[in-house]
């Protein structure tokens, strides 16, 4: 099954209804922006969109954020090189490691976790 298959399947059985998909150029836009990003997160925000994985479930966000974005500059620089994407509405963010593209989680405290071992499609299918 293509991603785009499992992404319709996937939209299909849970509750995407507050998911806005980004436009070809966005995605264009993260491309340059982040080489290397993965692309079956990217194709996730092309064809099924960003926002909120059911109610207080999961968040995505509409584009990758700087953990300066969230964090103080002590916590912030202490996350190492990393963007995240999401967030569980209790603290724990999402996010790519940009060395390696790995997938993980950072406490609320700012403390990276080891990588997760599974791909951003993975990780959503089981939301």
């Amino acid at each position: 099954m293509t991603s785009a298959a499992r992404y319709k399947t996937l939209a299909n059985t849970r509750p995407f209804a507050t998911l806005t998909p980004i436009s070809k150029e966005e995605a264009s836009e993260l491309r340059q922006q982040h080489p290397g990003l993965p692309e079956d997160y990217i194709e996730f925000l092309e064809q099924v969109g960003y926002g909120s994985v059911g109610p207080n479930r999961f968040s995505i966000y509409e584009a990758p954020g700087e953990p300066s974005d969230i964090f103080d500059e002590e916590t912030a620089s202490a996350c190492g090189p990393v963007i995240l994407i999401g967030d569980d509405f209790q603290g724990y963010i999402l996010a790519f490691r940009t060395t390696d593209w790995s997938l993980l989680e950072v406490s609320p405290s700012g403390e990276p976790d080891p990588p997760l071992g599974v791909t951003f499609q993975q990780y959503v299918e089981e939301l």
